[in-house]
């Protein structure tokens, strides 16, 4: 393993990103890592994304950022090794797991004695396993178990991941670190002090993909079916989802209490984020869920499941964090839409205080320390 020895280097590290979809979570935090990384004087950091998106309209991107398309094998191998070159890497930061560019960059890496982490964001979970069992149980056997053996550290959100990773390898270097606040935090929106006659309502705001809890939701909220009250839903369509909860809609009547508003940009989600009375997450699996604290810092409480890393939420008194199935999130529903504005609004308060603690100069600085041991 090559040694920094001028204290005075800086450290080139090159961030590996896999982009699906410019909206996903694992995206924003990903990228969001290496933007706030390339503000230490330390680092020098460059991001590769690989995307079939035609644009990147993302505020804040490292000012070295290659986009490229593995949709064309050959271009892409080529460009990603003359870029790999141009940038000379200390240290390779891959992101996320199952792709193209990430076990490209774990191969250069073993061969050019170049230290590479992986940073799972969840990808590795039992949950996002069985989710296409064959097919990424086929690649585990071929890839991916020897990508995380060979890898000098794994980053992980929670300790529910590092279980995960240990049914898939054992004695590898790993480490559980706290995920931090990669957007402007805003004031707290004075949402209640509006019409009291307004029409409230709840926000989902994920992927569409079972693995969110989308069907019990609408299970959820037709029963509940409040009234002043409405569910918007929010994201990104994966497969079929999308058709299945549209019709769903339509067979339970259910067009007045529930909007459908698509993929949410930056602009969008600050609207949708400063006008929500309650946000929830109902996943069946979430490695940190980085739209928590994306709603927390914008003070509105937050109602998610125990299948989340999300215990705080109830020991701060600013959510619900409940088992996953309809009945319980149907009760977390009917409690937090009976509250008064008011107490949901202390709820709010005390949940933008709590986001506080997730800060992502501290994050930055802990794993610039985890560079300099790989690297001494």
């Amino acid at each position: 393993m090559r040694q920094i020895i001028d204290d005075k280097k800086l450290i080139n590290v090159i961030h590996v990103v896999r982009v699906t979809s410019i909206y996903g979570g694992h995206v924003i935090s990903s990228i969001g890592i290496s933007y706030f990384l390339s503000k230490l004087s330390e680092l020098n950091i460059s991001l590769y994304l690989d995307t079939t998106e035609k644009k990147i309209e993302l505020p804040d991107l490292p000012k070295r950022t290659i986009v490229l398309n593995s949709s064309s094998p050959l271009k892409f191998l080529i460009k990603l090794y003359r870029n790999f070159k141009i940038d000379n890497p200390d240290i390779i930061h891959i992101h996320g797991a199952w792709s193209l560019i990430t076990l490209l960059s774990c191969i250069y890496g073993y061969l050019f004695n170049i230290p590479y982490v992986i940073h799972t964001h969840g990808m590795l979970s039992t949950w996002s396993i069985q989710h296409k069992y064959i097919k990424k149980n086929i690649a585990l056997f071929l890839y991916q178990k020897w990508c995380l053996k060979k890898s000098q550290l794994i980053f992980l959100t929670s300790l529910s991941e590092y279980n995960d990773l240990c049914k898939i390898v054992l004695n590898v270097n790993s480490i559980v670190i706290d995920q931090g606040i990669f957007f402007q935090i805003p004031k707290i929106i004075d949402r209640f002090l509006k019409d009291p006659k307004r029409i409230r309502n709840v926000l989902f705001l994920s992927r569409l993909h079972p693995v969110k809890g989308i069907y019990e939701l609408l299970e959820a909220w037709k029963v509940l079916n409040p009234s002043n009250w409405v569910l918007n839903i929010a994201g990104p369509n994966e497969g079929n989802t999308l058709d299945k909860v549209m019709a769903f809609i339509k067979l339970h009547n259910l067009d007045n209490s529930v909007k459908v508003l698509g993929a949410a940009d930056s602009f969008l989600r600050f609207k949708l984020f400063s006008s929500a009375d309650l946000f929830i997450l109902p996943s069946h699996s979430e490695n940190f869920g980085i739209v928590i604290l994306e709603s927390l810092s914008f003070g509105v409480p937050v109602i998610t499941t125990k299948n989340t890393p999300w215990k705080t939420l109830e020991d701060n008194a600013c959510g619900w964090w409940v088992d996953m199935n309809i009945n319980a999130l149907y009760s977390a529903l009917d409690q937090a839409i009976s509250l008064s504005d008011v107490e949901r609004e202390n709820m709010g308060k005390r949940g933008f205080e709590l986001s506080q603690k997730y800060d992502n100069g501290l994050l930055s600085k802990k794993i610039l320390l985890e560079y300099l041991r790989l690297l001494r």
